[in-house]
């Protein structure tokens, strides 16, 4: 799927990458990249967003292989109902982690010097772990909510 999707490119920028990344570093590599994607985005920007009855493409993003691809058509009004969301504002507090405090979150131990209490959000409650003819929930998270 990875040859189709991108043609069999990969194959070849290994090729052409690989000793640029040897004779300098990944970082040149990733910038010079980075800077040509800016580069083609600027070249190739026709208009200011989305239009109405057009389709786009929305990314859902989970760990591992739960990331998904959704695609959206985008109905009148869609401007104004999506500034009533406030997306900006549930994105606060933001909580500044460091290594170890991810790392001990994301195995399930509490991480040292962070202190949160969990207020008005829904919290995994336990991961589903049966795994049966008649029932399977392997995986599965089941939430709660803390008032």
């Amino acid at each position: 799927l990875w040859i189709l999707s991108f043609g069999g490119t990969v194959p070849i920028a290994n090729l052409l990458a690989g000793p640029i990344v040897e004779a300098t570093s990944l970082e040149t590599v990733l910038l010079f990249g980075s800077g040509a994607a800016v580069i083609l985005g600027l070249f190739f920007r026709l208009r200011p967003g989305p239009v109405v009855g057009e389709e786009i493409l929305t990314l859902g993003y989970g760990s591992g292989d739960a990331a998904e691809v959704i695609p959206f058509f985008l109905p009148e009004g869609w401007r104004e109902a999506t500034a009533k969301i406030r997306f900006e504002d549930a994105l606060h507090p933001v909580v500044d982690l460091n290594r170890a405090q991810y790392e001990a979150l994301h195995d399930g131990r509490r991480a040292d010097g962070l202190e949160l209490v969990a207020e008005n959000e829904f919290l995994i409650d336990r991961v589903g772990d049966t795994d049966e003819r008649h029932f399977a929930d392997a995986g599965i998270e089941y939430y709660r909510y803390v008032s």
